[in-house]
């Protein structure tokens, strides 16, 4: 009778596990036009675009080809003090890190106190952009010795080609349904404390004469940074940026304080050149900005004004029904549509093959999104639930449900396209920045092989450079003047006049808009 008591119990356990589980019913209309993605869903019937986005930057990097799996290992378990959710490591394909290691110790960790102290971050400051020596600074070099292994496994991870950081938008403890924007910020912003340390330690090896071991810090900097741009994020992209102007300063300061050989800089040049690039800022348009773009619009119809962090006044959070009652009444495929076109025509702008051209395709795609006054400025007004339902009650409800689905559209679409425009000329100037390192080595070749500089830039091709870019901003040479054994290049820059030289990282007044280079470096403010 047991046996076949059991055999009954197992038979209706077997069907339970195998029936079929109801499809959640779409909150939205699924389409290219409308969601993008038709799945996969939640268990509330919208789209995971969380799942989605990691699966498409995932593909088929495995764990020991990831750079994050060995950073994350340098950083340790938790990013600003908080512990990174289990499912960021299920992502990675790896076991969550135990709570204590050796993990990287930063600054404000290390010094403690001392960080307070007058002068601190002019000192720090020094360390990281003039050479100096232990003895110099027994505290500093002490702070390198400390984190020697962290470090170890940071630049071995910057010489791995890919780079997946999962998007989690919870803490260890935190409930799913978290904004998707909320996951962008931490792991590539925790990098910066690597950077921190590769940027002293640079310093310090040139202040030793160990020009190689100095040039290979360099070089990592410069490869996180490029990985960094493949988070797939605009942080990701911003934070790559600037871990690049770090490494194109850290890099200059080594031309004018090793003086290298011939041979040296035909090795800084082809490592230079075998830099990975960075992700191209239409597949972050397409794939992040828009997915966050979506998953933002899956909060406010789930939450109305509820979704709206900053709102923290317990009246000005209607109940539940009252939301509904006048979500549902909003056109989301209206808004959807009009994203996503939008977006759709920025990827289209950053794929244009000039810098003039991408921008002004980028300020036709922002136009229709411009304020048209004060009190059109905030995206989450018309989100306001009791007003709305008051609203949609009036004499014609579906034209006002068009009105204030179109109005709520150009609201929330802004804050994904207002910011094309700075975000592709911060690409570029970027762009230009690694063209003038480029030239400045095959300069530095040139004082080697010759003891003078050319007198004019195209002399550098083809025996130090296959060819001399031209301006990506005018389109023309760059502007070239050797003098004093030494040189300023320049860029005429994002305002595409000529400053005269007056770079855009020199001392604050003596400031312009210039992009370039000058030896000796004494304007510099010298990354």
């Amino acid at each position: 009778m047991r046996g076949l008591c059991f055999l009954v119990a197992s038979a209706l356990t077997v069907g339970a596990i195998a029936a079929p589980v109801p499809a959640p019913t779409p909150k939205f209309e699924l389409g290219k036009d409308t969601t993008y993605l038709t799945g996969p869903l939640d268990a509330e019937g919208f789209v995971d675009y969380e799942t989605a986005l990691n699966e498409r930057l995932r593909g088929k990097i495995e764990p020991g080809e990831n750079a994050v799996s060995l950073l994350i290992e340098a950083i340790g378990p938790k990013l600003d003090g908080k512990r990174l959710h289990p499912d960021f490591f299920k992502w990675l394909g790896t076991e969550p890190l135990p709570e204590n290691g050796e993990y990287l110790i930063g600054a404000a960790e290390f010094f403690g106190e001392e960080r307070r102290e007058d002068g601190f971050f002019e000192r720090e400051g020094r360390r990281m952009s003039e050479p100096w020596t232990a003895e110099d600074d027994p505290k500093f070099a002490e702070w390198l010795a400390k984190n020697e292994k962290p470090l170890a496994k940071a630049t071995e991870a910057a010489k791995r080609k890919h780079y997946f950081c999962p998007l989690v938008a919870r803490t260890e403890t935190g409930a799913r349904g978290s904004l998707l924007v909320a996951a962008m910020m931490d792991p590539p912003s925790a990098s910066r404390q690597i950077v921190q340390l590769l940027s002293a330690r640079v310093m310090l090896r040139c202040g030793e004469k160990k020009y190689d071991a100095a040039w290979q810090d360099i070089l990592s900097i410069y490869r996180l940074g490029r990985l960094t741009s493949r988070s797939g994020t605009l942080i990701g992209s911003l934070v790559g940026i600037a871990f690049g102007a770090i490494a194109e300063g850290k890099a200059l300061a080594l031309l004018e304080s090793s003086k290298p050989s011939a041979k040296q800089a035909r090795q800084f040049r082809d490592d230079l050149l075998a830099l990975p690039p960075p992700m191209p800022l239409a597949e972050v348009y397409d794939g992040y900005e828009r997915f966050g773009f979506l998953d933002s619009l899956r909060e406010y119809r789930r939450k109305g004004v509820r979704a709206v962090p900053f709102l923290k006044d317990d009246e000005e959070r209607p109940t539940e029904e009252r939301t509904e009652a006048s979500m549902s009444q909003i056109d989301w495929g209206l808004i959807q549509r009009t994203g996503n076109g939008a977006l759709d025509k920025a990827v289209a702008a950053c794929r244009l093959p000039t810098h003039a051209a991408r921008m002004k395709a980028l300020a036709e795609v922002a136009k229709p999104f411009l304020p048209e006054g004060p009190n059109d400025a905030n995206p989450f007004d018309v989100l306001k639930t009791d007003d709305l339902v008051a609203l949609l009650k009036e004499t014609d409800p579906k034209k006002l449900r068009t009105t204030v689905s179109e109005t709520l559209a150009r609201r929330v679409v802004r804050d994904h396209v207002l910011v094309c425009d700075k975000i592709a000329t911060s690409v570029g100037r970027a762009e230009q920045t690694h063209r003038n390192l480029l030239v400045a080595v095959a300069l530095a070749g040139h004082l080697a092989d010759t003891g003078k500089y050319p007198t004019k830039l195209a002399d550098l091709a083809p025996k130090y450079l296959a060819t001399v870019s031209d301006d990506l901003f005018s389109g023309k040479p760059l502007v070239y003047k050797p003098a004093n054994g030494g040189y300023l290049f320049y860029s005429v820059g994002v305002n595409g006049a000529d400053d005269g030289g007056k770079l855009f990282n020199d001392h604050l007044d003596e400031r312009g808009d210039d992009i370039g280079v000058r030896m000796p470096r004494s304007n510099a403010t010298g990354r």
